[in-house]
């Protein structure tokens, strides 16, 4: 214990026992996927004032667009991306995997799931996340509301950042990506993908450490 916290009488630190603990990674082996890409573009959203119109379109079945950001905006405005350029599909199921979220973004996710634009959705973020004392209030609500409307939320020992969106019209999105789906000021790059396979493989892993860990 640091002289600050016999200072203020503190007896107990969340985010020091988060990270004490023994806790085992909630997966098996090491998850492959392989795929031949029918097509690769790259995007370069250094500049780019709004993710959705940066895009300007959605990749073709099986193909991968591979951008940059430079902290204009987060990883989760592609979610909005991928909804602006589907419609007037939406997004039927929805898997997100972050380090950590925002109470911003937690809102944007709820409203949008009120609204029908996106059903059921499981987020996964590190357990280091949700040690701290100020995330509590939006990892207290993603808990409570994410079940309420037939999704889950699961902290455990994640550091992948994913997106995989199953649309109305059956088309699948995937993006992974260096950036957290929250505020970040700094490059981040990305993969979007269009892939039943890969979001299959993302779901089933996702669903794996969400059943080891609930």
């Amino acid at each position: 214990m640091d002289d600050l916290d016999e200072i203020l009488g503190v007896t107990r630190s969340p985010e020091r026992e988060s990270r004490a603990k023994a806790k085992p990674i909630p997966l098996e082996g090491t998850p492959l996927l392989k795929r031949t890409a029918a097509g690769r573009k790259t995007i370069d959203l250094t500049r780019a004032d709004v993710a959705a119109h940066a895009l300007g379109g959605l990749p073709a079945d099986n193909e991968s667009w591979h951008g940059l950001m430079s902290g204009a905006w987060d990883g989760y405005d592609l979610v909005d991306a991928i909804l602006i350029h589907a419609s007037p599909a939406r997004i039927a199921d929805l898997w997100l995997a972050t380090l950590g979220f925002n109470a911003a973004n937690a809102q944007r996710l709820l409203s949008a799931m009120d609204a029908g634009v996106i059903g059921p959705t499981r987020l996964l973020v590190s357990h280091f996340y949700e040690s701290d004392y100020n995330e509590a209030d939006v990892c207290n609500r993603l808990r409570a509301e994410l079940p309420a409307r037939g999704g889950w939320y699961c902290a455990t020992r994640t550091h992948a950042k994913i997106i995989a969106a199953r649309l109305t019209d059956g088309r699948a999105f995937v993006v992974e990506s260096s950036a957290n789906l929250r505020t970040c000021r700094a490059i981040e790059q990305f993969t979007l993908t269009q892939s039943a396979d890969l979001l299959r493989f993302h779901a089933r892993w996702m669903e794996e450490a969400h059943a080891r860990d609930a």
